[in-house]
């Protein structure tokens, strides 16, 4: 690994808990990962996934019966296997050794000769043959997952056996795709690969699968273009694109341009963020100084004109996809998979940038867009995640969904999510995140050991104490937050200079000893934030934030018709902490306004007539709504004129 990337520091060198973090504790997340084993293993009472059925059949462990699911049926459960692997990593049993070693020794016996492993491709489901249909198939999608799954294994239960398969795997990938003759100048429909290759190269230091993904991403989008390419091989059959229409919708897959050309995020918001954090991978990785300044352009272009202010990115329900610079149409997309993509970019920018504006949204996508994407109980899901819903909207949270993409990836998120709190290189500790917990992290001076107290997000609060094993010379580097207007640091009670803080964070440079402590005072003004004036739908519209949570009303609080309610941008707000709502959040509650028309007189005038009434108005946390059953909920709110 090049040595100015930072690292996470390891999914079991770091515990969350307090306030906030005891919501999603290792007895909630194994509720989860045993709530979606039950779908996986054909025991919950109405919902079924057919992967783990498909590799039992293959294996000759079931008998008689018709495989069933999705093409990439794979991925799903090698993401659900990855969190299964990091939850044995903090809490190890002999139920789930049973699981892991069963799953494992099914792959390890269904694996081709040559390396080649897809569970419906070797059952024969009727998608064609092996590498023939990259652009819908998920084949190269479903092979990344596993390798990355194999890294988690490899890590917990510290075993090589599913490694070896995804190594055998790797190079059988290696072996078919390249410019080399003979090969396929071929590469996925769905990236995914291209970060797993990166995942394995970092773990096993063999640069063929650096190389590998390096080939993926610069190879896409060239002219001739492959899919069409393959699509014409085919006779022009299709298996998903019915007609062949989308074959020339390119800009869906992200081939509408050679890799290096593109600069606005375009298409599916799910690949798009995979393939630009495999991006930033491989600028890291081979200090590609041309390809680094892309991933920052297409990262002003999205977060800049693209994203919703709960950090969901993908407005368009056709395809999935991000729309044109502005458009952000409250009733959003914002796949839940495509929140997990940008903290997935975000903490490659992070990392190889060293700037607190990536980890600003990380953050702002952790707390918004990816804890409302799931129920508090941990076992219901969105698949879309909306700014609002009116009465007669769906959006309900769903206990599985058809195509399973989201909970699976949620399960393997939810479990190592830790890993986001610091990173480190040989002699700087980045603090990312504010959560408490306890950490321990290696560098070359010293062990580290690190203790978080505080009630954030709900409180800015925050005193760290840095337990070397011995003293030590090394920077603790703190971050400021983006949200954050004012803030105090103090070192064993001496107060730092915080206009010292670059790129978001304010360096501490000195001899560390077991019980020094940095106390941060950052606190949490509520602020009521307007949209852009290029976003239409919010012309005349407020939003509110405290600290990095977006807040929303919803109807459970506020009566119906949630439309004709008002605040002004100097609302006063009264903020309260209820330890019993809603698994324990800070509410606010605002003098605000209903709005009626009755003296309008006709649907259109050529001048109205409103009256505000006072009315004291809920919001909650947005992360917290659809918890209470049905109902209307709004983030964007009308500005009282």
């Amino acid at each position: 690994m090049a040595e100015r990337i930072l690292k996470p520091v390891s999914v079991n060198d770091v515990t969350l808990s307090g306030v906030f973090w005891d919501n999603y504790n290792l007895d909630k997340l194994e509720e989860m990962i045993d709530h979606q084993y039950s779908v996986f293993n054909l025991t919950h009472p109405f919902v079924k996934h057919g992967s783990l059925h498909a590799l039992e059949l293959l294996t000759g462990r079931r008998k008689d019966e018709e495989p069933f699911g999705m093409v990439w049926n794979d991925s799903d459960l090698f993401k659900w296997f990855e969190g299964l692997c990091y939850l044995y990593m903090r809490r190890p049993s002999e139920k789930w050794k049973k699981v892991i070693d069963y799953i494992v020794e099914m792959v390890e016996e269904a694996q081709q000769e040559n390396g080649y492993f897809n569970t419906m491709f070797q059952l024969g489901k009727g998608f064609g043959k092996p590498f023939d249909n990259l652009r819908e198939n998920h084949e190269l999608y479903c092979m990344g997952n596993l390798i990355e799954a194999a890294i988690a294994h490899y890590w917990a239960p510290g075993e090589e056996r599913l490694l070896n398969v995804a190594k055998k795997l790797a190079d059988y990938i290696i072996s078919c795709f390249g410019v080399e003759e003979g090969k396929r100048r071929g590469y996925c429909g769905h990236q995914e690969i291209e970060i797993a290759m990166v995942r394995l190269y970092r773990l096993t230091g063999e640069k063929k699968y650096l190389d590998q993904a390096r080939y993926f991403l610069y190879e896409r989008g060239r002219e001739p273009l492959y899919f069409i390419q393959e699509w014409e091989e085919r006779g022009r059959t299709s298996w998903w694109d019915f007609t062949g229409k989308t074959i020339q919708r390119e800009h869906y897959i992200q081939t509408h341009l050679p890799m290096e050309e593109q600069y606005t995020a375009e298409g599916h918001a799910v690949r798009a963020t995979y393939m630009y954090t495999a991006m930033a991978d491989v600028a890291a990785e081979t200090e590609d100084e041309r390809l680094r300044k892309q991933c920052c352009i297409l990262w002003d272009n999205i977060v800049d004109r693209r994203m919703y202010i709960t950090g969901g990115v993908g407005a368009l329900a056709d395809g999935e996809a991000f729309g044109p610079d502005y458009y952000l149409p409250n009733k959003s997309y914002a796949e839940t998979c495509a929140g997990i993509g940008m903290v997935y970019f975000a903490q490659r920018m992070l990392h190889a940038e060293k700037s607190g504006r990536y980890a600003d949204i990380l953050e702002r996508v952790l707390y918004n867009n990816i804890f409302a994407s799931t129920g508090l109980d941990l076992k219901t899901y969105f698949y879309q995640n909306r700014l609002e819903r009116d009465a007669r909207g769906e959006a309900t949270r769903w206990p599985w969904q058809g195509c399973a993409c989201c909970p699976t990836n949620i399960a393997r998120f939810m479990t190592s999510m830790q890993t986001y709190v610091y990173s480190y290189d040989a002699d700087d500790l980045y603090i990312n995140l504010y959560a408490e917990g306890e950490a321990s992290v290696k560098l070359d001076s010293a062990k580290v050991g690190i203790i978080q107290k505080t009630d954030y997000p709900w409180n800015g609060k925050v005193s760290i104490t840095i337990n070397p094993d011995r003293a030590a010379e090394f920077a603790v580097y703190v971050r400021i937050p983006g949200w954050c207007d004012r803030i105090t640091v103090s070192v064993n009670g001496a107060q730092a200079d915080v206009s010292k803080a670059q790129n978001g964070y304010l360096k501490i440079n000195r001899t560390w000893r077991p019980g020094d402590m940095i106390a941060l005072d950052m606190p949490m003004r509520v602020k009521v934030l307007r949209a852009h004036p290029f976003v239409a739908e919010n012309h005349g519209k407020l939003a509110v934030m405290r600290g990095p949570v977006v807040y929303c009303i919803e109807d459970k609080d506020n009566g119906g018709d949630l439309r004709s309610l008002a605040i002004e941008t100097d609302t006063e707000f009264e903020e309260v902490f209820l330890p019993d709502f809603l698994n324990g959040c800070v509410v606010l509650d605002a003098k605000g306004y209903r709005v009626t028309g009755e003296d309008m007189g006709s649907l259109y005038a050529e001048k109205t007539a409103y009256e505000y009434k006072p009315e004291k108005i809920r919001f909650i946390p947005y992360y917290t709504w659809s918890n209470r059953g049905n109902g209307e909920m709004l983030v964007w709110v009308w500005e009282k004129k």
